[in-house]
């Protein structure tokens, strides 16, 4: 009786839809997805004929719907059981079926898109091989969402939508997508800064070129008045042109006139740099981890970001770490990794910042790892006799 149903009015969900949907819900599942492919959960209590009538029906029902956009009026954190019904169905369909998106066309490939873009904590695992098939129609409609993300944001309120997950989870789009990107933020500048991150993310973890990313950056470092913004920018010049960035950047520091805001502008930089807490560096691209570089910076930075203004969180139990904390730890991880470094170079740095901290009382103990450098750089291996007679001779 629901099959004639259905089939009368495509694009309607029965209430024996609802309760076979809600049976094949793992409660217990961390997935944090809408959907997963379980149809065949029902079949031990349901039998074989129900179970397929929910899997045919979820498949049939996704042609059959169009959801509304976030961008077309849909609420920014409902997703209603329609979209859901459609997730469903795609996935199983692109499951059990071989070359999935080839048996598409445009206009259901567009239709896909757009229950995508409603799956929770990033996309959907078919929606990469959606991609592959159809490339340009799922740039053209992520970059869609974007600049409607970037027409609602606000400074304050990030915007949870598009951005977020090409920036999590759509690495597989990000070589295509980052010239459009690229472009948009030639023209724009967002107004939300963790929406900026999640874009730049995109930028520097594409092939998009060093030139293409210098030459961006350096701009928005001179036209931008934002001091949080121009942080960031000034660390994705680093990231690419140190040379010519961290130049830049102690001049830009210099013309600061409050010392408590040189300090703000120092950590937002940093903490950019660095990639917050995680220490990896990911969140630039790596041209300034060299060891002349790595001493600039740590110099640079311990002028504005003072140790003996540091918090010390030792022992005072479990805590949510602010930008104070992201930045001195940042600024530290500049000295451990110029330290991890080999070579004659990064002993010249060291011995260089033993001369020029501006903590007299640190400059014996980076003394010493330099010595501790030297030594450690000049445990060769034991000589053999034949070595030995070598060397005498």
């Amino acid at each position: 009786h629901d099959r004639a149903v259905l089939r009368e009015k495509p694009g309607t969900i029965t209430n024996s839809l609802l309760y076979l949907f809600d049976q094949t819900r793992d409660k217990n599942s961390s997935s944090g997805r809408w959907t997963e492919y379980n149809w065949k959960l029902l079949i031990p209590e349901y039998g074989e004929e129900v179970a397929r009538f929910y899997r045919d029906e979820t498949v049939f029902f996704w042609r059959h719907h169009k959801p509304k956009l976030r961008s077309e009026g849909a609420p920014l954190n409902e997703t209603a059981y329609a979209v859901i019904f459609g997730l469903i169905g795609i996935e199983i369909e692109a499951h059990e079926t071989k070359d999935w998106p080839k048996s598409l066309n445009a206009a259901e490939a567009e239709l896909a898109c757009r229950y995508a873009s409603f799956e929770l904590n990033g996309f959907p695992t078919w929606f990469p091989k959606l991609f592959e098939a159809y490339p340009e129609i799922v740039c053209n409609f992520l970059m869609r969402e974007v600049r409607y993300e970037l027409s609602i944001e606000t400074p304050e309120t990030e915007t949870h939508y598009i951005i977020s997950d090409v920036s999590w989870s759509g690495q597989w789009a990000w070589d295509q997508i980052a010239p459009l990107i690229y472009e948009l933020l030639k023209k724009y500048e967002p107004k939300n800064l963790s929406n900026l991150d999640k874009l730049l993310k995109i930028l520097q973890g594409s092939t998009l070129s060093d030139d293409l990313v210098e030459k961006l950056a350096s701009r928005k470092c001179r036209s931008l008045k934002n001091l949080d913004h121009v942080a960031c920018w000034f660390a994705v010049w680093t990231g690419v042109a140190p040379d010519i960035a961290i130049a830049a950047l102690e001049a830009r520091i210099g013309k600061i006139a409050a010392p408590e805001k040189q300090t703000v502008f120092a950590m937002t930089f940093i903490t950019h740099l660095w990639g917050g807490r995680r220490g990896d560096g990911t969140a630039v691209r790596q041209a300034f981890k060299t060891p002349g570089y790595l001493k600039s910076l740590y110099l640079l930075m311990h002028e504005h970001i003072r140790s003996k203004e540091d918090i010390n969180r030792a022992g005072t139990g479990a805590y949510s770490p602010g930008l104070r904390d992201n930045a001195q730890e940042a600024r530290n991880n500049l000295f451990n990794m110029l330290d991890q470094i080999p070579g004659k170079e990064s002993f010249l740095a060291l011995t260089d910042i033993a001369k020029a901290h501006p903590v007299e009382t640190s400059r014996p103990w980076i003394l010493f790892r330099a010595k501790a450098k030297a030594e450690q750089d000049g445990d060769i291996e034991p000589w053999s006799a034949s070595q030995v007679r070598d060397f005498h001779e």
